[in-house]
């Protein structure tokens, strides 16, 4: 990404998400769906290098916060939505549908950050064509493994993710095997837990909005 630039590796990513969805509904075999996971799992993992670094750079300082909560609350109601969004589709139709219907809506994204591109700042593309001109090895390019700090939030973000990833994809299943609830209310409570993480993601100022909204 430092050669490149954030917003090529942005759209790449969603791309490859989108391109999940199209191999999701051509699926026929295990085989594929593990061809399915990997490509999104691709896709996903770049989103958090990227859209940070065109946040800090677009983003004037006072009101990173604020963006980064409007980041996080947009992500986790995408969340609860998505399972909606393909159990609905799926129950009317197929799953197989259901994926080219999740396909059109990241290719439909990746058109309209296509179209809106120059709104992205590519900071960092700049910084390498025109800034230090010197020389880099092997070595100093990963200079950075050796830093405490690199690893330290790795490991956050690799147990934040493993623990989320979990409650997201068996958390239905878990709830009825060992407590024998119904899958209508484990699904309900997946869902409550997911608008409650973006209800937490919400900017102070919304809630201070509603407040007063309610009190006049």
């Amino acid at each position: 990404m430092d050669r490149v630039g954030a917003r090529p590796v942005l759209f790449f990513g969603i791309a490859l998400l989108a391109t999940s969805g199209v191999l999701l509904g051509l699926s026929e075999s295990y085989g594929m769906l593990v061809l399915t996971a990997t490509v999104a799992g691709l896709g996903n993992s770049i989103f958090h290098p990227a859209d940070f670094t065109l946040l800090n750079h677009r983003v004037a300082a006072p009101r990173l916060g604020h963006a980064f909560s409007v980041h996080g609350l947009s992500g986790n109601l995408g969340w609860a939505a998505a399972p909606v969004f393909m159990a609905g589709i799926a129950s009317v139709t197929d799953w197989h549908v259901a994926g080219f219907a999740a396909a059109g809506v990241g290719f439909t994204v990746l058109l309209i950050l296509w179209l809106r591109r120059e709104v992205l700042a590519d900071a960092a593309r700049g910084l390498v064509a025109h800034g230090d001109s010197r020389e880099t090895n092997p070595t100093s390019q990963l200079g950075f493994l050796q830093s405490g700090a690199v690893w330290l939030c790795f490991a956050f973000f690799f147990l934040t993710t493993a623990a989320f990833g979990i409650l997201q994809n068996y958390a239905p299943a878990i709830l009825g095997e060992v407590y024998g609830v119904s899958l209508t209310m484990a699904t309900a409570g997946l869902t409550a837990y997911l608008l409650g993480s973006a209800a937490g993601c919400s900017p102070a100022d919304f809630w201070r909005r509603a407040a007063s909204r309610t009190s006049d």
